[in-house]
């Protein structure tokens, strides 16, 4: 499949160099009404006949000393957002621009294009990329094509000394080979032709072709939107932003003709109204336990909302707003987390925790029950890890076969593979180091001889629990927890808990939080200190009978 990809890369290559600096051939001729929309330079990669896209003039916003808050944010981040996408600081970008080749769910995902202030230093991009394998190119003027293997992009395209596109993993070349053919075709008036060469002009626009909209909705059977039925009509769905003094921006439908513009104004109205209300509930029901920064998001969306005017001019309808905006960026910087870094690496815990809950979760659709310390062979439960179990449900069957499970995991022959063994990444938290081959990955145990009544998740030495046997309710129920102290991750080992004992330390202390996987699979970050000693007990008690709140 990499084969495949990298040679339709380097088309694409060929293709955006086409489009950039040969000569254009003579359009066919079109009425004077008509005339063939360019875009810009930094655009003139995207074609017209794109499903959607949506450009930032990186540049502006960051001079803008009304921005100052955020750009300051940026500059402490090292690596910040932009450096693990693109490999370059917000500073040296002027433009970025994604855009959908096709129809979502029916093509791949969005393509980047970056356009950078002065030529970027190719060897810093690349190596922040791990870029590999430089192919050859088919001829003079394209475009070098590497494959990434750092970043959210499979392949890194560098069309010249300012401008580098970004194509998606794919699972085969078709969406490349159809990209590709539509930079070869050039077509001038494709249906954002328009769109785009108005982006230029503003600081953020993005546009949407919106006839395939009603497919992927099915607004026939979609009850839903039986209201809205008007606004499927639309062709093309723009906007555009600018900030200055004040923010201003609009939302253009642009409709075959003048009646359908008409019917249509009054309906766009009525459900910005709609939508306005409904994230002012979702805004109420969630207050307390939302993210403080998708909190002011969605405070600065319903005011943009509620100021919104909406008129129908021709075979357009607009909906604009002007607001002041500086508050705001102030409120949300403040909200952001300190450290990018931290928050990514925190975010990979937490998928990998889920993956986790996943395996404990598939172990049980084939056993009946969830793994534990031991594991039932030849009529005996041997000692075995829980994280051992589910190797082969969390795709590290390839390490499973290696070990004989009908003898104990010290037994000299598997421990001997075992202390070998790399520990598979899925039992890492980024960001917080631990002892190589340990995992604060861990399970809350009752020790054998404890004398507490209590019980947590699991018993030393007796088989798992089944999730119907969680009467608390699987949501409320603790799985999987981040320890304060690593243990190596092939050995059975006791978390313990009797309702008696003191509580361990979980998560990093200095941090005061930590991440959970609950019995339902679900994972959350928790604050030891919001959430009290007696909801923490009772978290981790499956069958206690309390009823608990979580913030």
């Amino acid at each position: 499949m990499r084969t495949r990809v990298t040679f339709l890369a380097v088309l694409l290559g060929l293709a955006v160099a086409m489009t950039a600096y040969a000569p254009a051939q003579p359009p066919q001729p079109l009425p004077a009404a008509q005339p063939v929309m360019r875009p810009s330079p930094d655009l003139a990669a995207v074609p017209t006949d794109t499903f959607a896209f949506f450009t930032v003039k990186v540049s502006k916003l960051w001079d803008n000393p009304n921005f100052k808050p955020l750009r300051d944010w940026f500059t402490a981040q090292n690596p910040g957002p932009t450096d693990q996408m693109c490999g370059l600081p917000p500073a040296d970008i002027d433009r970025v621009t994604f855009f959908m080749p096709g129809v979502p769910m029916r093509e791949p995902g969005a393509v980047l294009l970056v356009n950078t202030r002065k030529p970027y230093n190719e060897a810093k991009v690349l190596k922040s990329l791990e870029a590999v394998n430089q192919e050859k190119r088919p001829g003079p003027g394209t475009g070098k094509v590497f494959r990434t293997d750092n970043g959210p992009f499979e392949v890194v395209v560098l069309i010249d000394a300012r401008t580098l596109m970004f194509l998606p993993e794919l699972d085969d070349g078709t969406g490349l080979a159809g990209l590709v053919g539509k930079l070869i075709a050039r077509k001038p008036d494709g249906i954002l032709a328009e769109a785009l060469a108005d982006a230029d002009k503003h600081d953020i626009a993005m546009a949407i072709d919106a006839r395939p909209i009603s497919a992927l909705v099915n607004i026939e059977n979609n009850r839903e939107a039986a209201p809205y039925l008007a606004l499927f009509k639309a062709r093309t769905v723009t906007f555009a932003a600018d900030f200055d003094k004040t923010a201003r921006g609009y939302l253009k439908l642009n409709f075959a003709n003048a009646d359908d513009a008409k019917r249509a104004a009054p309906v766009l109205k009525e459900g910005i109204t709609e939508i306005a209300g409904q994230m002012g509930k979702e805004l109420d029901r969630r207050k307390d336990k939302m993210d403080p920064a998708e909190r002011i998001f969605l405070e600065s969306a319903i005011t943009v909302l509620k100021a919104a005017k909406v008129d129908a001019n021709g075979t357009n309808v607009f909906a604009t707003a002007d607001l002041p905006y500086q508050d705001t960026v102030t409120k949300f910087v403040a909200a952001l987390p300190k450290s990018y870094s931290a928050a990514v690496s925190s975010v990979k815990g937490q998928n990998n925790l889920k993956q986790l809950g996943l395996g404990m979760h598939n172990f049980h659709d084939v056993m009946g029950f969830l793994p534990s310390d031991v594991y039932p062979a030849g009529g005996k439960n041997l000692e075995w890890s829980w994280r051992v179990q589910i190797l082969p449900y969390i795709e590290q069957d390839n390490l499973y076969k290696q070990l004989d499970m009908t003898k104990p995991w010290d037994a000299a022959e598997n421990l001997k593979k075992l202390e070998a063994m790399e520990m598979p990444k899925v039992f890492e938290i980024p960001g917080r180091p631990a002892p190589k081959g340990q995992t604060y990955f861990r399970i809350f145990t009752k020790p054998e001889n404890a004398k507490g009544k209590d019980r947590p998740f699991l018993i030393e030495g007796q088989k798992g629990p089944t999730l119907v046997g969680i009467t608390d309710g699987s949501s409320n129920t603790f799985m999987i927890v981040e320890a304060g102290e690593a243990v190596p991750w092939y050995k059975p080992d006791v978390l313990a808990f009797d309702g008696q004992l003191p509580l361990p330390q979980l998560g990093d202390k200095s941090a005061d939080k930590f991440i959970v996987c609950f019995a339902d699979g679900s994972v959350r970050v928790l604050r030891p200190s919001k959430l009290g000693e007696k909801t923490l007990r009772a978290l981790i008690t499956p069958q206690g009978g309390e009823v608990v709140d979580l913030p």
